[in-house]
Order: C-alpha cells, then structure tokens, then sequence
C-alpha cells in the first residue's frame, strides 16, 4: 500500500467524523462550531466574546455570529458589563447546557462506534503510531508545533472546566 491511499483512508476517516459529528449537532439543535463555545462557557461563564475568540482560535466575527444564533435559540444570554459598559458579558443557559450534555454523549456513542471493533491492545498501536505521524509532521517545524500545543490545549480546558 502507498502513502498517498493511507493519506486518502485518513481523510474519509476525517470526513466521515465530521460528517457525523455535524449530523448530531443538527440533531440536537447545534451548529457544528458552537459545541466548542458552550463548553468554553461552562468554564468561563460570564466572558466577553473577544476572550471566547481568543481561546478558540478563531475570529471575534465569527463569535458574534455564533452567539446571536445561540440567543436567538435560547442557548446563551448576553448582559452588559458593569464594569465596562462598552463590553458584554456571554453566559450559558440551562437550555444550553442541556443541549450540550446531549450532543456530547451524542459524541461519546460516535466515538465507541468508530472504535468498536478494535482490541486494547489495537487501540494502543494505533494511539503509538497516531503519535509517531504527528511527530513525523512536527519534525522541527515551530508553526507546526504551535498549532499542535494550542489544540492540545483546547482539550485539556475543555476536559478539566
């Protein structure tokens, strides 16, 4: 077997995740980028959006159209500061929270699917070899290992709130 036919399983491995992964967004009534928000507020509720953009890594526009979505569905207030009026606060609902708690064990069922038919001992080579083609791409590269620590640092947040 080539690179280039593995490179392809990896991407319709991607694909399909995502795919899938979007599908229970919708089903519960999120967007696919707004899981991510929801679990920063639970953390750090009572944020500006600026701060939520800065963590996510991505731009403050996108925020603003993600959260007036998410108030209009109920998901997410916002009030003004009282500190600084020019700047609002975001919080999460109990509607919100209810929503993300179901998409995330939406998640979670995905998650053992794709890995079902794997033993331990499988599922550890494949973490092994997962591991050894990241540092394949990172191999000195400073950009490519930013972007690896800040999406490892996402994780970590989100897992410890």
């Amino acid at each position: 077997m080539n690179h280039r036919e593995l490179m392809h399983k990896i991407v319709i491995l991607t694909i399909l995740h995502r795919y899938y992964i979007s599908k229970n967004a919708q089903a519960v009534g999120l967007y696919v980028g707004q899981p991510p928000i929801l679990e920063y507020l639970v953390k750090h509720g009572g944020c500006a959006q600026k701060d939520i953009a800065n963590s996510l890594h991505v731009s403050s526009a996108s925020i603003a159209v993600s959260i007036k979505r998410m108030e209009s569905g109920g998901l997410v207030t916002k009030t003004a500061d009282h500190a600084d009026m020019r700047c609002n606060k975001v919080n999460i609902t109990e509607k919100g929270r209810e929503v993300l708690e179901s998409f995330e064990q939406v998640c979670s069922s995905l998650d053992k699917k794709v890995f079902d038919s794997l033993t331990e001992e499988e599922l550890e080579q494949y973490y092994s070899l997962t591991e050894r083609l990241i540092q394949n791409l990172l191999d000195g590269d400073s950009e490519a290992e930013a972007v690896k620590t800040a999406v490892e640092e996402q994780k970590r947040n989100a897992k410890n709130g």
